[in-house]
């Protein structure tokens, strides 16, 4: 049963909301290509400006990873 929690996303979140980069890593690597489809999907069609479907889900990951306005989102990329 550890096993399967091991790489629980509700595990990172709370080792996130510790202050775990590596948490944070692993929801980057979860799950950044796919917001990145659902931000393209939705700006499809619209206007392009300065901003991308990737500056669109990077200021939101921003938003939820804690301290991360003190720095670098993990490993962008």
């Amino acid at each position: 049963m550890a096993a399967a929690f091991e790489g629980s996303v509700t595990r990172w979140i709370h080792q996130l909301q510790a202050g775990d980069r590596a948490a944070a890593q692993e929801l980057w690597n979860r799950y950044f290509q796919r917001l990145v489809g659902l931000a393209r999907c939705k700006l499809q069609g619209a206007q392009r400006r300065a901003a991308d479907e990737e500056d669109v889900v990077l200021r939101r990951l921003r938003e939820l990873f804690p301290g991360s306005r003190a720095g670098p989102v993990p490993a962008l990329g």
